[in-house]
């Protein structure tokens, strides 16, 4: 677990240097990007509270899934509060880390978070290493909440 969250800050060390701006896209193109994500996003978890729904402990499903979110969710904002990081758009200085990526990393692990990571990246919302973090956190969070 230590090793982890060590890799973690190892990765986040480079925020304030210059990182390649992300997998460029034509500027037309970038709001689809980022609207897949958001899809992708609703509908992985309407189908994680439809496992929920029924599972045979219910209760303790729902429990499991709020923990994970909840502390992923968490974690990441006071992260982005405290790093300031400028969306590669400049839109704001809330880029690292990903939220998105990192409830997809809830949602559904990797197999998921992967995809996601791209489109933000896609839609210039995050950098790679924004990305990373985010599904580090979430990764951190299932391990806690199970």
């Amino acid at each position: 677990m230590r090793a982890i969250a060590l890799l973690l800050l190892l990765l986040a060390s480079p925020v304030y240097a210059q990182e390649p701006t992300p997998l460029k896209l034509p500027i037309d193109a970038r709001p689809v990007a980022a609207r897949i994500s958001d899809y992708t996003l609703v509908a992985a978890a309407t189908i994680r509270v439809r496992d929920a729904w029924h599972d045979a402990d219910r209760t303790g499903a729902f429990i499991e899934l709020g923990c994970e979110a909840g502390l992923t969710m968490g974690v990441i904002e006071v992260l982005k509060r405290v790093i300031h990081r400028t969306r590669p758009d400049g839109s704001d200085d809330h880029s690292m880390p990903s939220g998105h990526t990192g409830m997809a990393g809830v949602l559904g692990g990797w197999p998921l978070a992967a995809p996601v990571s791209v489109m933000r990246q896609m839609a210039w919302k995050h950098y790679l290493t924004d990305t990373i973090v985010g599904f580090g956190v979430a990764f951190l969070s299932t391990k806690v909440c199970r």
